[in-house]
């Protein structure tokens, strides 16, 4: 698509050149003399339905981990459905063939009751320095040297607004 787009494009400066065009004559030529709108129409569709495969990508995305997060919940069930099984035989170790399941007893977790009653040597302070992009763009705006920084070269985007 890029190549016909290409061919367009020169296609509608030939034109353009060929009769001395500028301004509002040569938008009006390329508009209706040319192939380009056409071509770029089809480049727009075909980013709308890229757009539409991005959305459904991530609805999808969403749908697995939602769809992980329950068998995750029944490897959990399952788990515990097996823990209880133990206990009830009094058993602390079964070899089960495939596998041996054994009842081990983990370390108490720490659960923070009230952040805010703890002492300080049990505080980690965490602190984070990040470049600070506008007041960077003030200065090398106003012509001041930021050691570290530098403007980037402007440009060009395409604005599409969807009729």
């Amino acid at each position: 698509m890029a190549s016909h787009l290409f061919l367009a494009a020169q296609e509608a400066r030939r034109l353009i050149e060929s009769y001395g065009l500028d301004g509002e004559e040569a938008q009006i030529t390329a508009e209706s003399e040319t192939r380009l709108p056409d071509v770029i129409a089809r480049l727009i569709e075909a980013e709308v339905a890229d757009e539409a495969a991005i959305e459904a990508c991530k609805a999808r995305a969403q749908e697995l981990r939602l769809r992980a997060e329950r068998i995750q919940a029944r490897i959990d069930r399952r788990r515990d459905e097996i823990a209880a099984a133990l206990e009830a035989a009094d058993l602390p170790r079964l070899d089960c063939g495939t596998a041996t399941v054994s009842l081990t007893t983990t370390r108490p977790g720490v659960t923070i009751t009230d952040p805010d009653a703890l002492p300080p040597d049990c505080l980690r302070t965490k602190t984070t320095t990040t470049p600070d992009a506008k007041a960077i763009r003030a200065k090398l705006d106003a012509g001041e040297d930021v050691p570290g920084a530098a403007l980037s070269n402007a440009r060009r985007t395409v604005a599409v607004r969807r009729t």
